[in-house]
């Protein structure tokens, strides 16, 4: 009987040593990843301060579709003039809107 339990003793000795090594490992792990995580954490507050910077220093882009309504032919014309262009474009478009200029001369004559 007692070679049967020093037999069980040996392989529980043996488990323990095995999961003491695996817990060993994962702690490690975990430490790692802690690492990890602060420092996407800091990462994050970085980037959010700087897009907080930013929105508050950006220039504000207008709302264009206003200009709808100061154009003959309304919302349909607004869109077909200005779809795609930038807003360099669209001061060009406007402004040969309102001096009377047909758009398709203001873009070949850049």
């Amino acid at each position: 009987e007692f070679e049967m339990l020093e037999t069980s003793f040996t392989t529980l000795e043996g488990e323990a040593d095995s999961i003491k090594s695996q817990y060993a490992t994962i702690i490690e792990e975990h430490n790692t990843l802690m690492v990890m995580y602060k420092d996407l954490q800091a990462q994050r507050d970085r980037s959010l301060n700087e897009l907080a910077r930013i929105k508050g220093t950006a220039t504000p882009r207008p709302d264009w579709s206003r200009c709808a309504e100061f154009i003959d032919g309304g919302s349909e014309k607004w869109i077909e003039i200005s779809e795609g262009r930038s807003s360099d474009e669209l001061v060009d478009v406007l402004c040969a809107q309102i001096a009377g200029v047909d758009i398709s001369e203001l873009i070949t004559h850049g």
